[in-house]
């Protein structure tokens, strides 16, 4: 199993357990919630489900609430209705998320083209760019068949195109740079936790 996608045992030998719990005992993130933006197949559900579970927060994915509420997975949703559809529900979604208190937000790889989006989820919130190489993301991706593809014939030009057009905007919104293609997922947590609202 790749490490960007391994989960941290729950063993109390564990020393990032150990770390996590004297980081709890200190005074909390001074802000309400955590906002993990990035291109799919980066590993931001890794890095989100292991934050959440972390601090004690809700983990909450945009895709599975737009999911919820159409009831289509997001290849059905895109394949009847289209990414126009899919793009006014997800901003419904991050509306109403927009006011979640203690919470990690999932966001979608497209989130951030939408800068009512960002607005709303960058209050009081910390925004994480989680980035992995595009030869990484490209080998994850062809592994999995559940998304449509964005807009070209083939994934390669998907991600070549469509990465190259929202880099900027993650590096825009992002006040965290982490990549898991060069960091560990301890490593990662680690930067994200002990990084404090100035």
């Amino acid at each position: 199993m790749d490490e960007w996608s391994e989960t941290i045992s729950e063993s109390s030998d564990n020393p990032i357990i150990k770390w996590m719990e004297r980081l709890m005992a200190e005074p909390k993130l001074s802000v309400n919630r955590i906002v993990v933006i990035g291109f799919r197949g980066a590993g931001k559900t890794t890095i989100a489900r292991q934050l959440a579970g972390c601090l004690n927060w809700r983990y909450i994915s945009t895709d599975e609430q737009v999911e919820h509420f159409s009831g289509k997975n997001i290849k059905e949703l895109v394949e009847q209705e289209g990414w126009q559809m899919f793009r006014q529900i997800e901003h419904a979604i991050v509306e109403r998320l927009s006011r979640e208190q203690q919470a990690v937000i999932d966001c979608g790889g497209g989130v951030v083209e939408d800068p009512e989006n960002m607005r709303v989820l960058s209050r009081s919130s910390l925004i994480v760019w989680v980035d992995a190489d595009i030869s990484d993301l490209y080998q994850r991706l062809k592994r999995q068949n559940d998304r449509p593809l964005l807009s070209e014939p083939d994934l390669k030009s998907d991600i070549d195109l469509h990465y190259r057009d929202r880099e900027s905007l993650y590096g825009h919104y992002g006040q965290i740079y982490v990549n898991t293609s060069r960091e560990s997922t301890e490593a990662i947590c680690k930067k994200i936790l002990q990084t404090r609202e100035k």
